[in-house]
This record gives C-alpha cells, structure tokens and sequence, in this order.
C-alpha cells in the first residue's frame, strides 16, 4: 500500500494540470445582455458564450440582486456593490453589519435592509441609517431581512419562510399602512416538503404582486391584496417583471411569459432531460439554464416579439 501513498503525495504535489472548471452557484442578466454568476468561492464569474471567465473583481459577493430599473448589485456581510461591468464596479458601500443583507429600490432610492435596521446607499457611497427595518406589526420577527416592495401606497412588507422546520413559517405579504391585507407567500429559506425548490420572492410587476403558493403562483393586487390571477407554475428564483405588460416565470420544470394581470400562458418551453435545475436567468433574448452536473448553462432562445424590448 505505500505505492499507493506515494502516488498520491506525487500527485498532489505536482498540482493539477487541467484544474475543475469554474462553477456557478447563482446566475444573473447584468446591463441586460452579459450572463453573469457567482461561483463556489464567491467570486463574480461571466460567461463569455462557452464557457466560464473569472472576473477581475475580488470583492466576495454572498448574493446578486436585480432591481426594478435593470441595474444590478451584490451583496455580502457588511458590503454592497453596484455591478457596472462584469469587471468594473461602479460604487460600493461599507455597512457595519455582520448578517445578511437585502438591497432594495424605494421611490428610486437604494437602501439595504438588514434584519434590524435600514440604511440608504447614497450615490457618493455614503450610509446612512434609517431606522428600524420596517417589519409587519403582526407577525414575528424574520431570521432574514424582509422583501420591501415600493408602491405608490406606501411599503408592501413581505416576510419569507422560518430559518428552522421546526417553527413553520410558510411566509405572507402585509399590505401598506391605511391598506391593511395580508395573505401566504411561499419564499425564503426552507423549501416545503410539497414543494421541491424555494417560491420567487415576491415582487411588483405592473399593478399586482407576484408570488408563489400552493403548487402555483399568484397574482394579487397592490391596492387590495386581491388575487386577479393564477398560473400552474410554481415560480422560482429568476422570476421577473418584463416591460411589456407581462412576467417571466421559472418553474421546477419549465419556463413561461405570461400576460398580466390574469397570468394567461403565452409562450412555455420544458427544461426536461438536462438534469436538475439549479437556476435560470433571462438574459438578451436568451433563458440561460444552469442544471446539475455541468457548469456551463443551456441557452434557450425565446421569440423577441414575446419578451419585448
């Protein structure tokens, strides 16, 4: 058997010559064409249309989040990016926070919203503190920072799912204050024995609030809280509001635009034989798809006059 140790220490030793290909964890549209990612290391990766490049950045970005105007940023312990290019970052700003962090757009200001507390990101790249991150009175306080929606009611709150099983807490959205509803909404950080991923997040698109629940997802109003419309696809992460009157799903085993507020099927396309689906991004025209075991994401051509400009 020390043959067998010796050639391991050998092995070792020499390094490896052709090195695991990047791999990412997450997957983003960045300026509205660029395929971009954050791989294991938590390190900012694009996709060059063949494969994986590292990025010149060497900030750690535990999350990517993709506002209502198109920009996007990332984010981790104390840290939040604004993404120019996949090699360029445009501001960054230093919070004195060791949890996690949720950026938000409200009246077109950027703020970061911690469990605790608010802070706007000023465009100079200054914090500065709100106040207490604003929480549904009625609920209990979340172990992640809730979902703030902007609308011209005022602040929808959106709390997701409890951090343990053992305190089941499917996740709801409260209605802004003088508006009071609230109904379920199946996001954040346990995925639900019936259900086999996490629900989108939940977010405004046009005059309604999307959201997963129940084997489906919901259209429900901003004003009222009133479910206008329903889909048979449970929404994923990479959901989004397109700019024509219409929403892009991801489901576990399919893709689909749908028309707002009643969420009628335009166009669908399944995502079956290519492994478990680990994240989906639309991005220029293209649904990249990212599955489980290859690094590099399947490209699904989507018909222009369905997504819109």
């Amino acid at each position: 058997m020390w043959w067998a140790v010796l050639l391991v220490l050998a092995s070792g030793a020499s390094g490896r010559v052709h090195p695991d290909p990047l791999r990412p964890v997450e997957l983003a549209c960045l300026g509205g064409k660029t395929i971009v990612g954050l791989s294991e290391d938590a390190h900012l990766i694009r996709f060059d249309g063949t494969a994986w490049q590292k990025s010149a950045l060497t900030e750690k970005m535990s999350r990517l989040w993709r506002v209502p105007d198109g920009r996007m940023f990332a984010s981790d312990r104390g840290l939040v990016v604004e993404l120019q290019e996949p090699d360029r970052v445009a501001t960054r700003w230093s919070l004195r926070e060791d949890g996690p962090l949720r950026v938000v757009m409200l009246k077109h200001q950027m703020y970061a919203a911690s469990v605790k507390a608010l802070y706007r990101l000023d465009p100079a790249g200054t914090v500065t503190f709100e106040g207490v991150t604003p929480l549904d009175p009625q609920g209990p306080r979340p172990h992640t920072p809730p979902v703030l929606l902007d609308s011209e009611l005022g602040t929808i709150i959106c709390t997701g799912s409890s951090a343990t099983e053992a305190t089941p807490i499917r996740g709801h959205c409260s209605g802004p204050n003088g508006h009071r509803y609230s109904y379920p909404a199946e996001f954040g950080l346990v995925p639900w024995p019936d259900e086999e991923g996490k629900g989108t997040e939940p977010f405004i698109c046009s005059d309604v609030v999307i959201s997963a629940r129940t084997h489906g997802t919901q259209a429900r109003q901003v004003s009222d809280g009133l479910q206008v419309g329903r889909a048979a696809l449970y929404a994923q992460r990479g959901s989004r509001c397109l700019s024509n009157g219409r929403v892009f799903l991801v489901g576990r085993r399919e893709v689909g635009v749908f028309q707002l507020p009643g969420l009628r099927s335009l166009w669908r396309r399944p995502l079956g034989g290519r492994g478990k689906v680990r994240d989906v991004a639309l991005c220029g025209g293209k649904v990249a798809v990212l599955t489980s075991p290859s690094p590099a994401p399947v490209l699904i051509d989507v018909p222009a006059d369905i997504v819109g400009k």
